[in-house]
């Protein structure tokens, strides 16, 4: 069975995911971020997925996250659980490299849902092509124009890359995203365009840019 650690100092929740999740995957759970580092140094291997609740007892995870000194969060498929849904904090977690965010309460197939989307996600593309000369390559995580590469991608945003890379005209619609991507996962607008608006941020250094019009987006050079 696939391995996935859990950060979550709320014993309740602790429960909650156990009830939902055990039956597929093998849980390690973690009080703390201290508790979960001192295994991270000691284990042989690493987790399909880690969740990590927002807010613990010993710090804001977003700190630990940002950190270059940690590379639990550069190894790993992350996905960040918190009762806040404010915008900037969504934000700094998938500039961060979070995978998905999922808000509290959640229901059980919310979270089924996300986590097997974010365990199952399709690495089977190693390169694609956008606009003929920029090279997506899904096992860097970067897109290449050849001299100069972006910053490293979340896999949310390779996945994007890679719906533009198939379309003859880089043209995607929202509604392709959605069905493409999240699948039958509930996400709202405001998530796709915080992914939109940090993958723009990235691309533009190699001279990319991404548009919206008429319900689409248009990948597209500066």
């Amino acid at each position: 069975m696939k391995t996935i650690w859990i950060l979550e100092d709320d014993t309740h929740c602790q429960f909650v995911y156990k009830d939902i999740l055990e039956a597929k995957y093998t849980l390690c759970l973690f009080e703390s971020f201290q508790e979960l580092m001192n295994h991270f140094t000691t284990s042989e291997g690493l987790p399909s997925l880690l969740i990590v609740d927002l807010k613990l007892s010993d710090g804001f995870i977003i700190e630990h996250i940002k950190s270059e000194k940690i590379k639990l969060f550069k190894e790993t498929l992350f996905m960040v659980v918190s009762s806040n849904d404010d915008l900037q904090i969504l934000r700094s977690c998938y500039e961060n490299g979070a995978i998905d965010y999922l808000t509290k309460p959640f229901n059980k197939t919310e979270l089924l849902l996300k986590v097997e989307r974010a365990i199952n996600l399709d690495g089977s593309k190693n390169t694609a092509k956008i606009l003929n000369s920029y090279t997506l390559l899904t096992n860097e995580k970067t897109l290449s124009n050849g001299f100069k590469s972006s910053p490293e991608l979340t896999p949310k945003e390779c996945q994007i890359l890679y719906l533009f890379s198939q379309s003859s005209k880089s043209k995607v619609a929202k509604k392709e995203i959605l069905e493409k991507i999240w699948k039958s996962t509930a996400v709202t607008t405001k998530t796709i365009d915080v992914h939109i608006s940090n993958l723009r941020k990235k691309i533009a250094e190699i001279g990319l840019t991404i548009r919206f019009s008429e319900d689409s987006y248009y990948i597209e050079k500066i």
